[in-house]
């Protein structure tokens, strides 16, 4: 199952970099649409698990793989590029 993951978070992180091809320059505002997805993550879990909402499940895995897809690219942008430079 990892693997599939992985790759439906591939897709959305290519997908998310084709249609917003410009990363903000600065952690803070990077930083912030990782929590962005991360609260609509929450949102969604909220509504399925505390207020039932069976519905928001389809919603709640989509924001999930959102989040991640944003994390990668917040630390594709920002740690690997200090990595390498380390290196």
């Amino acid at each position: 199952i990892r693997d599939a993951i992985h790759v439906v978070v591939q897709r959305e992180l290519d997908r998310a970099i084709a249609k917003y091809p410009d990363w903000p320059d600065n952690y803070v505002t990077a930083s912030a649409i990782v929590a962005e997805e991360a609260g609509e993550l929450l949102q969604s879990a909220l509504d399925v698990g505390w207020h039932g909402i069976k519905e928001r499940e389809g919603n709640m895995v989509e924001e999930a793989i959102q989040t991640a897809a944003m994390a990668i690219r917040f630390l594709e942008e920002y740690y690997w590029k200090e990595y390498d430079k380390e290196k």
